[in-house]
């Protein structure tokens, strides 16, 4: 089952619950149309906007090589052999063009068509799960050279390295395609820039984004999640920018397979700032030492 599970077309008996289904599943991924787009190109495969668009539009089906690049788009490649055989039930069932079937002149001609219909959608599946296999195929392959740190093989640079959940665990998420889909989940202004919370649904991780106009130093890092995770980092070890690296920081990713109750806290030399995924933030500031405390007193 894919990463949303309740979407199901085992149920799905005509084209309209079908197109019905694939709107919600757009819908709950929370992507723009261009978003989708953009990371279906990252796979090598064609998905235009004005074409899904439209797709979503009516009640008809879709072209398969439609459906399996808006389901691995979204991050639905699991269950990717269920949505195509009841894509190929459907299309074979329904009347061309969602009009009603005109009486057959003959038996024989009714079958011919059914077969010829048959044979059609079979051949259209047949091509679409072997384009899926041959994408899921590179894209293990990538997945791979992502865990030991080297550069993908036939790609450019490592802006196409992929991970998922615990792959993603202690890696920068720039590099790992996860700000494709970033979600943030909280926010908030302090007097030396702004501390933000982060999940990527595709990478299925967290990271906290600290922008600091001022260069104020970070003491220190952490990330903790509800299911127990959690990420400790000193501040010299917190990871750059690549466009700003001098005042923009992250933390390394956290896993996190489903969305619930995450909170960063930064420290800083007078000042510590905290976030959760609530919106609750708080600025409070940092205990300064005694004189006698310092001297050792």
């Amino acid at each position: 089952m894919g990463a949303h599970g309740e979407f199901t077309p085992r149920g799905v008996r005509s084209s309209a619950e079908y197109v019905a289904l694939l709107r919600r599943l757009k819908e709950e991924s929370g992507l723009t149309f261009r978003q989708l787009e953009e990371r279906a190109a990252e796979r090598g495969e064609v998905l235009a906007r004005s074409t899904l668009a439209q797709a979503l539009r009516q009640d008809t089906l879709p072209r398969a090589e439609v459906v399996v690049a808006f389901l691995r788009a979204c991050g639905e490649d699991r269950d990717l052999g269920v949505w195509l055989e009841i894509w190929s039930r459907i299309g074979v069932d329904r009347p061309p063009n969602g009009a009603v079937e005109p009486r057959p002149r003959s038996a024989p001609a009714l079958r011919g068509r059914s077969v010829i219909a048959a044979a059609m959608a079979l051949a259209l599946v047949t091509v679409a799960v072997a384009a899926y296999l041959l994408g899921r195929a590179g894209a293990e392959t990538r997945r791979t050279d992502a865990q030991d740190g080297s550069t993908p093989r036939g790609t450019p640079g490592p802006t196409r390295q992929e991970c998922r959940g615990e792959e993603c665990k202690g890696r920068h998420p720039e590099p790992y395609g996860c700000f494709r889909d970033m979600r943030k989940l909280g926010s908030v202004d302090h007097q030396s820039g702004k501390l933000e919370l982060f999940r990527s649904p595709s990478c299925q991780a967290i990271w906290a984004q600290a922008v600091h106009p001022r260069r104020t130093k970070v003491v220190a890092a952490y990330v903790r999640t509800d299911g127990g995770g959690t990420l400790y980092m000193a501040g010299d070890e917190l990871l750059k920018d690549s466009v700003d690296p001098a005042g923009t920081l992250y933390t390394s990713m956290l896993p996190q397979k489903v969305p619930s109750y995450a909170k960063v806290c930064f420290t800083y030399e007078t000042f510590e700032v905290c976030v959760d995924s609530d919106g609750d933030s708080l600025v409070k500031p940092m205990p300064m030492p005694s004189p006698s405390a310092s001297r050792g007193l």
